[in-house]
């Protein structure tokens, strides 16, 4: 990992600067949300509308990078992301939801662009090194994992009304991304579709790896959010832990989403693709253990953390298996499906979850959890003798 090129250090640290708000959003949105809110059954609305506009985005934003380059796509969605803080600070001064939740949209509508800088980092090696760049990118989440929530803290009291600070605090972040973006130098691979992509693009659509390969993304994504937005809620209003621990316990499970990328890139090198994935499922039933049976300060943040290792293994596993699906085809159509996918089936986790929450409790919820880990399990043993899952497949 230490040998990597600068420019796959400097989109690392450019992912941790534009991901910063949204560990923010997870941490203060439902808690604001409960207080705008006309019914408790929406607090979890904003947190659960920002991953629709992910999932809106995510569709666009590989046509957007293929038309004008992922640089100015990058460019864009900062000076976006900066003026979206201003929205959203004025939505908490106004003391309003709907304004509130139009600011979570766009937040989540850029997060998805910002998804796109593993792709940019994998694109700066060659093959063999992809899993490095892309554990590189997520493991610069620890930062976003920190900054954003203690931005959140720090910022809480800045003015006279709640929270208003927390979101100008984070535009900075914005400012610094624009300045490093000056740096930033796109792979030649990376502005130009293959000649034969139609044809590629069509013939990936039939590989079974390529569904496994989305299917870790999306699945992964989706259990993992399903959880964590009502976390929040849970800890803090409905079991009644501090606000503090709260925030301990998100800022683990941030932590714990990124900090396996030291460890992910060689545990692939020795239990493949396939194993990774099956390790992430493991980690996921521990976590679903832990929270069903645990629900003081210290089995919430045992889940969590767990619950954020299974998402890095099963995401780093898929985002690795995916470019050695679609071959010489076209990689942005290829993308496309695979970011739709994944934050689409994440809103709708997103917004079934505070529905869920209150429908069958804390404990309920975890365990509902546990059905679409065993499709990813029955996939990847289903299609474990398919060539594609070798590491040194070059496509």
């Amino acid at each position: 990992m230490w040998k990597l090129p600068g420019q796959v250090w400097l989109i690392g640290f450019l992912q941790v600067m534009s991901n910063a708000a949204i560990p923010l959003m997870v941490f203060l949105g439902a808690l604001i949300g409960a207080e705008l809110a006309p019914d408790p059954t929406l607090a979890t609305a904003p947190i659960a509308v920002m991953v629709v506009g992910t999932a809106l985005a995510a569709g666009i934003v590989p046509s957007l990078m293929r038309r004008f380059g992922r640089k100015a796509v990058f460019v864009f969605t900062a000076t976006a992301g900066l003026l979206n803080c201003a929205l959203l600070a004025f939505a908490v001064q106004s003391a309003s939801f709907p304004l509130f939740l139009c600011g979570s949209v766009v937040l989540g509508m850029s997060a998805a662009v910002v998804q796109h800088y593993r792709f940019a980092a994998m694109e700066q090696v060659p093959l063999h090194q992809q899993a490095q760049a892309a554990s590189l990118v997520l493991l610069a989440g620890i930062g976003a994992a920190f900054v954003g929530p203690e931005l959140a803290v720090a910022g809480q009291e800045l003015t006279g009304t709640r929270y208003v600070g927390s979101f100008l605090l984070i535009g900075f972040c914005y400012i610094v991304v624009l300045i490093g973006l000056q740096f930033f130098v796109p792979a030649a691979n990376a502005e130009s579709t293959p000649a034969e992509s139609n044809t590629e693009g069509r013939s990936f659509l039939h590989e079974p790896l390529f569904w496994c390969a989305v299917a870790s993304g999306a699945i992964g994504y989706s259990v993992m959010s399903f959880v964590m937005t009502a976390t929040p809620i849970s800890m803090h209003h409905i079991h009644g832990h501090s606000l503090e621990t709260t925030k301990f316990t998100i800022q683990s499970h941030i932590a714990a989403m990124y900090l396996p990328s030291l460890f992910s890139g060689w545990l692939i090198g020795r239990l493949g693709i396939r194993g990774l994935i099956l390790l992430g499922v493991v980690a996921y039933v521990l976590s679903t253990a832990v929270a069903a049976l645990d629900t003081s300060g210290a089995g919430f943040w045992t889940a969590l953390v767990l619950l954020g290792v299974g998402w890095n293994f099963m995401f780093v596993a898929g985002t690795t298996l995916l470019p050695r699906t679609y071959g010489n085809g076209d990689p942005y159509r290829a993308q496309t499906i695979n970011e739709f996918t994944i934050f689409s089936t994440q809103a709708v986790a997103s917004l079934s979850a505070g529905l869920v929450l209150n429908a069958i409790g804390w404990q309920g919820m975890v365990i509902v959890s546990l059905a679409p880990l065993a499709l990813i399990s029955l996939m990847v043993l289903r299609y474990r003798q398919r060539p594609g899952w070798q590491l040194n497949r070059a496509g």
